[in-house]
């Protein structure tokens, strides 16, 4: 059948159950129909498209919650042709699945960019990451402080009239006013809070947990940092269950705070992001984040002042550097780039996963984490020697 692709005699990874396991799988339109083991092999029914993964692990494919862009297109002014760029580079990387992540900018300005982005109508698109405008002015990272609000009814509605249905993960700092009001809102629309960008003291996150966040944007990074007597926002994340991103790319956290993140205790809640910027995949120089030049030098991204400004990164090389990093397993490390990510948007069920009847969605790669190929929604939308 022509919507039919069996993957034969690959390291099947299945992140929820942490183990690996060779096998065939069969992928039926836009679901994984069969998954068969070794000695319960799949035949070749006739028509349908075949891949020899011998030698290669088939994993669930990577899924980016907190990305502004790449290919040198950026989120806030994007058109359909930067983002083909995009996807045919995030898909190079393995990356199946992702959310448009919009910064602090004007709320017009903001709205209008998730509305064009919408109207796209990009199957790997998940939805938006909302970072902003109700941050802290002290723990602003690259967002300009000139347009960080305070929240109201009337800004969130401005914010995100049109595109509800697609706001997934909005980005909020805890110690402004009314913030339980704009947790009813976010509740509302479906989207998850996620505490970021912010000086929070640890009993204020806390309060704010059980007031219904349900997690901490690239944990480390711009937020109040850990102390032995005011364990601050960091504390909070480690003395919660609450989800948290980190970005792994040797920069944003040191290799030992990323051990320190990912205990046994924490490793069935911690997700990998890029927060990539328009720089990825581009050569090094000058480029931009909502409106804002950024400086592309030695493997970081900055703002003319030093800041840490996004990154470069990849989801293979932040799998491969928590491979790197840390003692963890490489269905550990799949699994923050994969099932952990697709739960905390409430999207487990469906992606994450080789489980039968889930989505289509898969990276297929070597032993050095080097992609071969990617599909999404059933077809083969990368193949590295093509």
């Amino acid at each position: 059948m022509e919507d039919e692709l069996v993957i034969h005699n690959g390291e099947l990874i299945f992140p929820g159950s942490g183990e690996i396991g060779k096998g065939d799988l069969r992928l039926s339109g836009k679901k994984i129909e069969e998954v068969r083991l070794s000695g319960e092999g799949l035949e070749a029914r006739g028509g349908e498209q075949e891949i020899e993964a011998e030698g290669f692990y088939v994993s669930p494919g990577f899924i980016d919650l907190q990305v502004n862009g790449g290919a040198g297109v950026d989120f806030l002014n994007p058109d359909i042709s930067g983002l083909e760029r995009f996807t045919e580079l995030s898909a190079s990387h393995g990356t199946t699945s992702f959310l448009a992540t919009v910064i602090t900018n004007p709320i017009e300005t903001m709205n209008e960019s998730m509305r064009k982005l919408q109207s796209f109508g990009l199957s790997n698109c998940l939805g938006f990451h909302v970072e902003g405008p109700f941050l802290s002015k002290e723990k602003k990272g690259a967002h300009d402080r000139d347009y960080i609000e305070q929240y109201s009814g009337e800004k969130f509605e401005e914010l995100v009239g049109g595109v509800e249905e697609n706001v997934k993960v909005f980005t909020f700092a805890p110690e402004a006013d009314r913030i339980p009001e704009l947790i009813r809102d976010l509740s509302s629309i479906n989207a998850t809070p996620s505490i970021g960008h912010t000086n929070a003291t640890y009993k204020n996150s806390i309060k704010t947990l059980e007031e219904g966040a349900k997690g901490f944007t690239h944990l480390y990074n711009a937020m109040k940092g850990f102390h032995h007597r005011e364990p601050g926002t960091v504390g909070a994340a480690f003395d919660s269950n609450a989800y948290f991103g980190l970005i792994v790319d040797g920069h944003h956290v040191h290799p030992a705070g990323v051990r320190l993140a990912v205990g046994a205790e924490a490793l069935d809640r911690a997700y990998l992001i890029t927060d990539a910027i328009s720089a990825s995949g581009m050569p090094k120089g000058k480029h931009s984040l909502g409106g804002r030049s950024i400086f592309v030098e030695k493997d970081v991204a900055r703002l003319s002042d030093g800041t840490i400004a996004g990154s470069i990164l990849t989801m293979d090389e932040a799998v491969k550097n928590v491979l790197e990093f840390t003692d963890l397993s490489l269905v550990e490390a799949v699994k923050m780039a994969t099932l952990n990510p697709a739960k905390f948007i409430d999207a487990g069920k469906d992606k994450g996963t080789l489980e039968e009847g889930t989505d289509a969605d898969i990276a297929i790669f070597d032993s050095q984490l080097r992609v071969e190929y990617t599909i999404s929604d059933g077809e083969v939308i990368y193949k590295r020697n093509n």
